[in-house]
């Protein structure tokens, strides 16, 4: 009899996912020391493992620092499902003028334009 294994959850923390031992939640990246100052290591927005050092010798500042870049590719995910969900809801409602794909392309180009943005540290698009 094989036995199926079950996603992880915490024991400190009962119902919640499971936490890194950087303290962030898992799947949002991690950081390291190496040396005197500390790396992050997280996935950008598109889906690349980056290896970042933070040039500090504070773990907590290094953990804001990764919250940051985590922040930026967790709102990136959520418009994609946005865009995917809308999609859905707006197939039935598309007319014969084919405006929804470019709606969507768009949409699309709006939310890395502001991921972008915000990596850099501008805000609304001026630089």
């Amino acid at each position: 009899m094989t036995k199926t294994k079950q996603a992880g959850r915490s024991t400190e923390r009962p119902g919640q996912p499971k936490a890194n031992p950087s303290g962030m939640p898992y799947g949002t990246g991690s950081i390291q020391m190496r040396g005197r100052s500390w790396w992050m290591i997280y996935r950008d927005v598109e889906g690349r493992t980056i290896q970042e050092n933070t040039r500090t010798e504070d773990q907590d500042a290094a953990r804001r620092m990764l919250a940051e870049r985590a922040i930026i590719t967790l709102e990136a995910q959520i418009a994609a499902l946005r865009e995917v969900l809308n999609d859905g809801q707006s197939k039935s409602n598309r007319g014969a003028s084919g405006t929804g794909a470019r709606q969507r392309r768009q949409a699309g180009a709006g939310a890395k334009a502001a991921a972008r943005d915000r990596k850099k540290g501008t805000e609304g698009g001026t630089r």
